[in-house]
């Protein structure tokens, strides 16, 4: 490894030395940064810290000044990736983030790819003494190292103790089956017996009976003795996520349709840690280009306000919920706290405290909007608890899974570490956190869990697993899976899982992770043979933890979406319903810029529904046409602008109040980007009263939408003397009126009949005069 490393090394500098010979004494002093060059002969990107221009001379990306090649965001194709490293010298123990093979150089112990030296797995101080370990190969085999105890923890291994050697007869590494299978046996936490995919000699080692290779959880023979577990059914999604109507010219410009919206990490250039993407126009977007889209970031969403936020949801209004985290590499808390959940309004964007749930700092997973019963739920980092919370964002109970939780300061533990939660059917379905890149586990895989809901939306009941994660070689040729972040369900009824690249609780990797669809077939779960490939990177497995579906794509957040000079496209990509990748996909940058590259940066994902579109209507005028015999009506002019895309066939207009619209039906068609005025008139209406309005508008011949408005209405007759009332008509009623104002000074009030200016006796002798009169 050192020889193949130092070899490419000395290619790229030898090329670089004759750059900087070249450079001028004006450029000593010039700052460094990452530069991703070609290498002269294979053209393969290597990076290098060296001042811009002869970054540039060598036709490479130029990162910015006092940049490094191992910042996150720097992305070539062959960046040695570090990890924690443990040595000691004469001066004692040290813990440094170093290249393997540095390491190895050093005598130390090297933790893996994306460790860091503060991981709470990480201990310097250990034993550092070898001894025997047997550790699970990637073949299934067992195999014998001379290690350090934590260095076999770390491995998944057995040891055997200090001063052990491969070669001492008790120390028996025997072959492991190929595949793992499904093992039953007791769970020491919750004193039942669970199923798990396990080898053989480990499922032996817990007491349990083992299967068979590659023998499923869910296969008929399979009988632990779970609580009875109901089987899974085909049902629609609940579309739930309403459109948002933001009072912003930004927004104002979107067209008709569906939006996205996507969380991001609080490094993010530009510092918007949420935006909202227009899709109106998917039927026209490119496929395997970046597809420049409407975007909309109010100014509350920035890190400096809400920090550090993953979970999102959208409930039936367009208002966002999003959730504080510790997953990203660099946090910072909103200003609700690290247990906060964020209302963002679906109007005005402004951002407000929704919930805050008991933390100390371990933040939250997940949420998810069930419209079905108009509540939420929220996964809790510290507590391990799902929270379920009322529209208010008050707490209604809390649910736990697997040990119960002991009341410490978290993180939850693996095994009690839920994240993704999502309601689907009459079930909630949850993540169970159980192994990452940094935490692989030969003993425990990922998983999905639900659990039932009553008729009022409280989860009741025994937990019911439902997915065990199919495990892959990942960067490390180790079998393993990434914790799933977010659960969606397609419209028919497929699950959906985003992976997140995560290397230990608060530290997130890239180009781990899938996205993977389970589809209920004879009444289980199984994985289905759409294959997702998400961005270019090594094989597809670019999935950032957000995911969702429409009935013409699968959506999902991801980095590395494209991965080339002025072509960095990392955000999310809508691919097709039965799988696909990059080249028949939609491409879309977090931040419309293809220089940056952002990765470890992007978040979740959700797309809401098609919000019913419909046209505003107002009064323009309101005038009395008086009648002969005093009576009269009114002629009402209203309007509306037509800012669809369509022709309007038709509107049709009714009153609210009983009154008789004449005419009430307006034949168009009536095109786009014109405003257009009717007159109607509207008879047997009384004096000075509010009224209301439906227009109903028919585009496309069927489809239709109303609207209403309201106007004050004039009176629209000449009174005739003694109706003091205004009903029309001179009798009772008029003499009651005057009765009930009596001695009021009053001038030109209708009580006032004989204009003295007083209402008294006269007043009185002036509706007994025209008694009976008929006014209309």
């Amino acid at each position: 490894m050192n020889n193949t490393y130092n070899n490419t090394k000395l290619i790229v500098c030898t090329a670089m030395a004759a750059l900087s010979m070249a450079a001028s004494s004006a450029m000593a002093n010039e700052p460094l940064g990452a530069c991703c060059a070609p290498d002269p002969d294979t053209g393969v990107l290597y990076c290098m810290e060296i001042i811009q221009e002869h970054c540039l001379d060598a036709n490479g990306y130029w990162y910015g000044a006092y940049t490094t090649c191992t910042d996150p965001q720097v992305e070539c194709v062959q960046n040695i990736e570090l990890g924690a490293c443990c040595w000691e010298d004469a001066d004692g123990l040290h813990c440094m983030e170093l290249e393997e093979y540095k390491c190895e150089d050093l005598g130390g112990q090297w933790w893996g790819v994306g460790t860091l030296c503060t991981d709470p797995q990480i201990d310097c101080a250990g034993s550092t003494g070898d001894g025997a370990c047997c550790v699970p190969q990637a073949d299934g085999s067992l195999a014998c190292f001379m290690l350090t105890a934590a260095q076999c923890e770390h491995e998944s291994g057995y040891y055997y103790g200090d001063g052990t050697n491969c070669s001492d007869p008790f120390v028996e590494c025997e072959p492991l089956q190929n595949d793992r299978g499904a093992c039953c046996y007791e769970d020491a936490d919750l004193g039942i017996l669970v199923c798990n995919m396990l080898y053989e000699n480990v499922c032996l080692s817990m007491g349990g009976f083992w299967y068979g290779p590659n023998v499923p959880c869910s296969a008929p023979q399979v009988e632990c003795e779970n609580p009875p577990a109901e089987v899974c059914s085909v049902s629609p999604a609940q579309d739930c996520a309403g459109r948002p109507n933001y009072q912003d010219e930004e927004f104002m410009s979107f067209g008709d349709g569906r939006v996205a919206v996507q969380t991001a990490s609080p490094s993010i250039l530009g510092g918007s840690v949420v935006t909202v993407f227009d899709l109106a126009d998917t039927a026209t977007a490119p496929l395997n280009s970046w597809w420049q889209v409407n975007r909309y970031a109010n100014a509350d969403w920035t890190q400096n306000v809400l920090g550090s936020v993953f979970g999102l949801t959208v409930d039936a209004d367009g208002a966002i919920y999003v959730t504080s985290t510790r997953s990203w590499n660099s946090d910072i808390p909103g200003f609700g706290g690290w247990g906060a959940v964020y209302r963002l309004d679906e109007t005005t964007g402004a951002a407000s405290v929704f919930a805050t749930l008991p933390n100390t700092g371990s933040g939250l997973g997940n949420i998810a909007y069930d419209c079905e019963h108009d509540q939420f739920f929220v996964s809790n980092m510290e507590d391990g608890l799902v929270y379920r919370l009322d529209t208010a964002g008050n707490i209604l109970d809390a649910s736990d899974h697997g040990a119960p939780w002991n009341g410490s300061a978290g993180p939850a533990a693996l095994g009690d570490r839920v994240w993704a939660v999502e309601v689907h059917g009459d079930r909630l379905y949850y993540s169970v956190w159980n192994e990452d890149r940094a935490n692989r586990s030969a003993n425990a895989v990922n998983e999905i869990w639900s659990i039932q809901l009553d008729a009022a939306g409280m989860p009741n009941g025994a937990a019911q697993h439902e997915v065990s994660s199919v495990e892959y070689l990942g960067d490390e040729q180790t079998l393993y899976s990434s914790p799933v972040s977010d659960i969606r369900f397609t419209p028919e009824g497929n699950m959906l899982l985003a992976e997140r690249t995560m290397n230990g609780f608060s530290s997130i990797g890239a180009h781990d992770s899938r996205v993977v669809e389970y589809e209920c077939v004879d009444n289980t779960w199984q994985l289905s043979a759409n294959t997702f490939t998400l961005g270019v990177w090594v094989n597809g497995t670019n999935a950032s933890g957000g995911v969702d579906a429409t009935t013409d794509h699968v959506w999902a957040s991801g980095d590395a979406l494209h991965l080339a000079f002025n072509d960095n496209i990392y955000g999310f990509q809508g691919l097709p319903t039965n799988g696909g990748s990059a080249l028949d996909s939609i491409l879309v940058d977090y931040q419309d810029n293809l220089i940056y590259q952002d990765k470890t940066q992007i978040g979740d994902l959700v797309i809401t529904n098609e919000a019913e579109h419909c046209f505003v209507p107002w009064a323009m005028d309101t005038e009395c046409i008086l009648h002969p015999n005093g009576s009269g009506h009114i002629e009402l002019t209203f309007g509306f602008s037509h800012d669809g895309n369509q022709d309007v066939d038709s509107i049709s207009i009714q009153s609210l109040d009983g009154y008789t619209m004449s005419p009430n039906t307006f034949q168009g068609p009536f095109s786009p980007q014109h405003s257009f005025a009717f007159v109607s008139d509207i008879s047997g209406s009384s004096a000075n009263e509010s009224a209301c309005f439906e227009v109903t508008f028919t585009v496309g011949h069927e489809e239709t939408c109303t609207a209403i408005f309201c106007v004050e209405l004039p009176s629209c007759y000449e009174p005739c003397p003694g109706d003091v009332n205004a009903d029309m008509a001179v009798d009772i009623g008029d003499l009651l009126s005057v009765l009930s104002q009596w001695g009021e000074i009053c001038t030109g009030c209708s009580a006032d009949v004989d204009g003295s200016g007083m209402v008294d006796v006269g007043d009185l002798l002036g509706v007994i005069a025209n008694w009976g009169t008929n006014c209309g």
